[in-house]
């Protein structure tokens, strides 16, 4: 039975502990700061050769446009962004992320002018990533919309703002869900491919800041549900009251490439065999 709670009870088997599971995909990356928020759907992959464009100040007026106060943000405002964001320029005032974790970081940039030494946005991408931030672009000095580090992490990895067809397998339906049989499961330390280096810093200072002294990974593949992958965190909700457990699952999609779902499995913390240390 499904409900709307995000989370899944999910046995070992039908007689073993249970081990708690998020399964979360396709939240919004972009925030739009001062209008409300709205879903990046139906995203356009962009092409690494679209960012060769030579366009570079008209995709600049482009992206200031579709951040003015007038234009509806909608489907189609995504995925225009999503076209026009990489082909842009960038300049970065204070490379500092603010604030600091536990909170969830952000650089601010601004629109860069012809000319100048301003940023390409894979330029921009590597920046903010290494960083471990995510990004807020000002327009007229003013927030006009942020970037989770999850959506820039994407990029940086595939050129796209999506991961390719068949990276995580097919995706698991939010809810709650109890295992009627037996299930065959494959385990492992991911690989610096699956999750980088620069994806595992940041989540490292983010668990360590909320109370997780040695946050440990482990991914998890479920050959009986098309190879769906999950990567399994050592955070228990034992250390956690149940509304500060939550925000905390919560927070880790920030920091994850598109696609990516996640369990917190209390066996990941004695798996020192098959997980490793972020």
């Amino acid at each position: 039975m499904h409900t709307t709670d995000p989370y899944t009870l999910v046995p070992d088997n039908a007689a073993a502990q249970s081990r708690l599971r998020l399964a979360i995909g396709g939240l919004a990356f972009l925030t739009l700061v001062g209008c409300g928020s709205q879903n990046s759907t139906g995203s356009s992959a962009i092409r690494h050769e679209d960012v060769a464009s030579p366009q570079k100040s008209e995709a600049n007026a482009q992206v200031e446009r579709l951040l003015g106060a007038s234009v509806p943000r909608d489907v189609e405002w995504a995925r225009e962004l999503e076209e026009w964001l990489p082909r842009a320029k960038f300049a970065v005032s204070n490379p500092e992320p603010s604030p600091q974790p536990p909170e969830l970081p952000y650089i601010e940039a601004t629109l860069g002018q012809s000319g100048t030494s301003a940023e390409s946005f894979p330029e921009l991408v590597d920046r903010l990533t290494t960083a471990g931030a995510g990004l807020t672009l000002l327009i007229g000095g003013k927030p006009a919309v942020q970037i989770a580090f999850g959506a820039l992490a994407t990029y940086r990895m595939f050129h796209a703002w999506k991961c390719p067809d068949g990276w995580n397998g097919d995706p698991s339906p939010m809810g709650r869900e109890a295992l009627t049989r037996h299930e065959s499961l494959k385990v492992g330390a991911p690989n610096f491919h699956y999750l980088p280096d620069f994806v595992r810093t940041p989540l490292r200072r983010h668990l360590q800041a909320a109370g997780v002294s040695e946050p440990r990974t482990l991914l998890v593949m479920w050959p009986e549900r098309g190879n769906h992958r999950d990567l399994a965190f050592s955070v228990l909700p034992s250390q956690f009251s149940r509304e500060r457990f939550q925000v905390l699952m919560h927070s880790l999609n920030w920091f994850l490439p598109q696609g990516y779902q996640y369990i917190a499995w209390d066996a990941v913390a004695s798996s020192s065999e098959s997980s490793v240390l972020l």
